[in-house]
């Protein structure tokens, strides 16, 4: 076993300590639940037999005259809803534990991976209470209590409520039902069980997302670790080793104990033995446990993947996670019967294009103050926090016109936007105890897509603003000094991160192994022309350089030589502020072509297309690729 490995256990070993006292303790707390639910039984038990002495008949009519059912299912809901104030407080606690665990553990596990490099760069670690509120930790009117009051609670009422109905319709003895009303009331011990370790281990992994976050400079993204069992489902053996951006979020299952590992620059990945490496060198009674009978037998007759079963699915309430696909879906997608004969597919009818019609255009209202001026765009992109705390009229309407008409362009940045405003509200999710923090800026945007800020120290200040908009225009230092152009700025990064986030989805229905048909070969391509001129590599070829990055920032700007984010960034707002820039004009051509691609987040195997799918997928790769000719010229 590797040092890495030892690590691994070890710490995969304490957070197994810890969630096994947490248990005991959130049974205990359900002891007493449990015991009134069992009186309230008991009690019920009791008013059946006295009427029934009475020679009263027991139908569901009975219990409904009687109010003895609602009387039930009121104590029930009650019941479970007090068990999730305390099963709340525990999960709070322990998410806070896991914070602590996390950081330490980032840190031990990075220093470990870089202990043989004696140039590796300082690693910086986060203050534990400044994480707890970005991660989403438990509280009042949190998803977890809102789950057991509004979801858990009412869900397991209307099971008893049909057991309860069923038997008095069949007759049956209610001493039998008794126990099937406690199985039924035990849901709530199971979920809140599977609650508890899901979302402390959230933390714990988001924790650990954001510290290598923190540590952008040095760590480029993270990759998945799951340990190699009989207990480990498919999905964590199929999801080990697969490596993820800073920005993206672990995308867990229920009851999910994998963890992460930074993935830092420069260095080669440590080698281990990933999960589906682990999986073919198991016997066929191994797999066979693992899959089940009846899916090994499909993996071994059509040459299934760990990764088919792999999908994803989005939660209102707990955000992305990992699912395992049907069998019956795998096999259908593939084209493949169930008894091992491919169907024919019928011939679909040419439909007649429908014709493109422009979407209507947003009228924006003349607002009477900055409260009317949020509440409208809060009505029309209700996905989003706004907080337009201490700006004025003059600079918020310019900025919200902007808004929308690059939201209306680019709705797939507008849906990963979170909060849009000055961090004052301190009702809102994204509040901070001294407001906006990037004092020098006038707006800011988040790497995560989440968020862009703007500095209220500015926007409240309209004259003051115009006047260092029009000098750092006047001294070529910004694209425009229009009041909306420092948010037009802003919302080109996110347009940049949105690409970033789906660099590695596929062209095509079917992508190789060796990722031909992904769609990071066109964006590398993009970058490469893009900022070439931004090269300085020694002093031999200064004078070169000097020439290209005087006529670049002469074409843009100079805030946009600082940096190749800046360029992108300043290029964007060029495209609205200063259209004849050759790299307005080129990163414009390259965006409308983007978003007539059609991007497939999870594409098959190329190795299981068959012979005419493979031709299909390079003759729609040729014509794809045509559209970026204009590349080539520009190189």
């Amino acid at each position: 076993m590797s040092a890495l490995d030892d690590h691994l256990k070890k710490h995969r070993q304490k957070i197994i300590n810890r969630e096994e006292n947490t248990f005991r303790e959130m049974l205990s707390a359900y002891q007493e639940i449990e015991n009134e639910l069992a009186d309230s039984y008991d009690d019920l038990q009791q008013k059946i037999k006295d009427a029934q002495a009475k020679g009263e008949e027991i139908s569901p009519s009975w219990f409904y005259r009687e109010k003895r059912l609602k009387r039930l299912l009121a104590q029930v809901t009650e019941q479970i809803s007090r068990f999730g104030s305390k099963a709340a407080k525990i999960i709070k606690r322990e998410q806070r534990a896991a914070i602590d665990i996390a950081i330490s553990q980032a840190a031990e596990t990075y220093n470990l991976l870089v202990e043989t490099d004696d140039d590796a760069p300082g690693f910086v670690s986060m203050n534990p209470r400044t994480v707890e509120t970005a991660v989403g930790m438990m509280g009042d009117g949190s998803p977890i209590l809102e789950y057991f009051q509004q979801q858990l609670a009412p869900m397991v009422a209307e099971r008893i409520k049909s057991e309860v109905i069923k038997a008095a319709a069949i007759g049956t003895d209610f001493n039998k039902i008794a126990k099937r009303l406690q199985e039924t009331g035990d849901i709530t011990k199971h979920r809140a069980l599977s609650v508890a370790r899901t979302e402390v281990n959230r933390v714990r992994r988001e924790t650990t997302r954001m510290v290598y976050e923190e540590n952008n400079d040095i760590i480029e993204g993270w990759e998945w670790v799951a340990s190699k069992s009989l207990r480990t489902c498919p999905l964590c053996l199929a999801m080990d080793g697969k490596q993820f951006k800073l920005d993206e979020p672990f995308p867990q299952h229920i009851n999910c104990r994998c963890t992460m590992i930074s993935v830092i620059i420069g260095l080669p990945r440590r080698k281990r033995t990933i999960g589906k490496e682990w999986f073919e060198s198991q016997t066929d009674e191994t797999k066979s446990k693992i899959l089940g009978k009846e899916t090994f037998a499909a993996y071994n007759d059509h040459g299934l993947t760990l990764d088919d079963f792999v999908a994803f699915k989005n939660d209102k309430r707990f955000g992305k996670s990992v699912t395992r696909k049907p069998l019956a879906k795998i096999l259908a997608d593939k084209g493949i019967d169930p008894n091992g004969k491919t169907p024919k597919q019928p011939a679909q009818p040419k439909q007649p294009k429908a014709e493109k019609t422009k979407p209507a255009k947003i009228a924006i209202p003349e607002f009477k103050n900055v409260k009317d001026a949020q509440k409208w765009i809060e009505a029309k992109y209700p996905n989003i926090q706004f907080d337009f705390s201490q700006t004025k009229l003059e600079t918020i309407v310019p900025t919200i016109k902007e808004f929308v008409r690059l939201s209306e362009a680019f709705p797939e940045v507008n849906n990963r936007l979170q909060y849009f405003g000055t961090y004052r509200d301190k009702t809102k999710k994204f509040h901070t105890k001294n407001g906006y923090k990037f004092r020098g800026e006038i707006a800011h945007a988040s790497v995560d897509g989440k968020r862009i800020g703007l500095n209220p120290n500015i926007y409240n200040k309209p004259e003051a603003m115009q006047k260092a908009l029009t000098r750092a225009k006047d001294s070529n230092f910004l694209v425009s000094d229009k009041i909306e152009s420092p948010f037009t700025h802003e919302f080109g990064h996110q347009v940049e991160h949105w690409l970033q986030s789906v660099q590695n989805h596929s062209l095509t229905d079917i992508q190789s192994n060796s990722d031909k048909f992904a769609f990071k070969q066109v964006l590398d391509k993009f970058y490469n022309v893009f900022h070439k001129d931004l090269t300085y590599k020694s002093p031999e070829n200064y004078k070169d350089w000097k020439v290209r990055n005087d006529a670049l920032i002469k074409d843009v700007s100079r805030y946009g030589v600082s940096k190749k984010a800046e360029l992108w960034a300043e290029s964007f707002s060029a495209i609205t502020h200063r259209p004849e820039s050759k790299r307005a004009q080129l990163l414009e051509r390259f965006l409308n072509e983007i978003k007539t691609i059609k991007l497939n987040p999870a594409p098959k195997e190329f190795r299981n297309a068959s012979e005419a799918e493979r031709k299909k997928a390079e003759k729609d790769l040729a014509n794809i690729l045509k559209k970026f000719d204009f590349l080539d010229e520009f190189n």
